[in-house]
């Protein structure tokens, strides 16, 4: 039976919005809108239009798969929310998505080493993750620059995703350029059966988040 999912995807500097069939891809938005609630369009705007060029309808969504970051924290908040909205209102599982996960995912996948994912917070802090095998092993909110440095540590090459290498102090380490953190459709498809299908309401990741070392 055909099964279309929405994904959005909000962490990353342009919000992106995904949809897959049986498998594959079938209508990616670019990227195109920068985001901004009070200029561009909303992402219930950007939905209705891709689900056009499919010759699809809201009706037709099967599950919402959704970025709950970190990064970008007014963008998530917002694509969670209309999430949150949809799957209530269509009776819809969610999958949500630990943005870390999804770039250092992408970055292994085409460095084949450890991926350090460095997402920028307020004040100097951020959110740094390693992802290894695949799987999300670790996510700390903390000083960037400290945090990274830490992380990196018991490795010699890797992968540093969303931030330049040249902004820390890694002398001796082989640094592979990760990407800037943006999470492609493919990636979303790659994950999304292992993504856990829920019911309640998520929530975007913040410092206060269980699984967020401080």
């Amino acid at each position: 039976m055909s099964k279309l999912t929405l994904c959005l995807h909000a962490s990353a500097r342009l919000p992106r919005i995904y949809l897959l069939r049986n498998g594959a891809v079938v209508a990616n938005d670019p990227g195109v809108a920068a985001g901004d609630p009070r200029t561009d369009p909303s992402f219930a705007e950007l939905t209705e239009r891709l689900l056009q060029d499919i010759g699809a309808s809201i009706s037709d969504i099967d599950e919402i798969a959704v970025d709950i970051g970190p990064g970008r924290l007014s963008a998530v908040r917002a694509a969670v929310s209309f999430a949150n909205a949809l799957a209530f209102g269509l009776d819809r599982p969610l999958r949500p998505l630990v943005s870390t996960h999804g770039a250092g995912f992408a970055a292994e996948q085409i460095t084949g080493l450890p991926a350090i994912v460095a997402h920028k917070a307020a004040a100097g802090a951020g959110y740094v993750g390693l992802v290894r095998a695949g799987v999300l092993e670790r996510l700390r909110h903390g000083p960037m620059v400290e945090t990274v440095e830490a992380f990196s540590a018991p490795f010699d090459v890797y992968a540093l995703v969303g931030a330049e290498a040249a902004t820390f102090d890694l002398a001796g380490k082989d640094v592979r350029n990760g990407g800037d953190a943006t999470i492609a459709a493919e990636t979303f498809l790659a994950l999304l059966p292992s993504l856990p299908a829920v019911q309640a309401p998520v929530h975007p990741i913040t410092e206060q988040s269980e699984f967020v070392d401080d």
